[in-house]
Formats: structure tokens, sequence, C-alpha cells
């Protein structure tokens, strides 16, 4: 029975001594977490930015995107009506040409 006191009492001490250990371990994590908290906000505030820089980037690119198909789009069409005034025109000039040529035989 004295043994089993004697096992039990230097299982508290260690124990105890542990918790000890274990209460100072806690304090040092505490105090190198609050060094590290002014980092932690500047990594989450660059990080909330960067989120931010790549939306508003996404939208830069989707805009850019839809003017470009707006000019090509108007771009075409243009050459398109050019390239019927175009033929219309030379149209009109053959007429013209042909005319001028029949009139003088």
């Amino acid at each position: 029975m004295i043994e089993v006191l004697n096992v039990t009492k230097s299982t508290a001490a260690e124990v105890s001594e542990k918790l000890t250990v274990a209460a100072d371990t806690e304090i040092k994590i505490n105090i190198a977490r609050e060094e590290f908290r002014p980092s932690l906000y500047h990594t989450t505030v660059i990080f909330h930015d960067s989120l931010h820089f790549r939306v508003v980037f996404q939208l830069y690119l989707l805009i850019k995107l839809f003017c470009f198909s707006i000019f090509k789009f108007t771009y075409i069409r243009y050459l398109k009506l050019f390239s019927l005034s175009q033929m219309i025109m030379m149209t009109f000039i053959r007429a013209e040409v042909h005319l001028a040529l029949g009139s003088e035989h």
C-alpha cells in the first residue's frame, strides 16, 4: 500500500511539473501569436485586396473582350457596306463608260 502511495505521489509530482511546463509553453505561444498578429492582419488585407484585384481584372478582361467583339462586328459590317457601295459605284461607272462609249459609236 505504501508503495502504491509513493508511485501515486511521484506521478502527481510529474503531472504537476508537466502542467507547469504546459502553462509556461501556453504563455510563450500566446506571446508569439500576438507578435504575428499584425503580419496576419496585413496578409489578410493583401489577400482580400488581391481577390478584389482579380475580380476587377476579370471584369476588365470581360469588358475588353466585349468591346473587341463590338468593334469586330461593326468593322465587318462596315466592310460589307463599303464593299457593297464599291460594287454599286463600279456598276454606275461601268454603265457610264458603256453609255459614253455607246454614244460615240
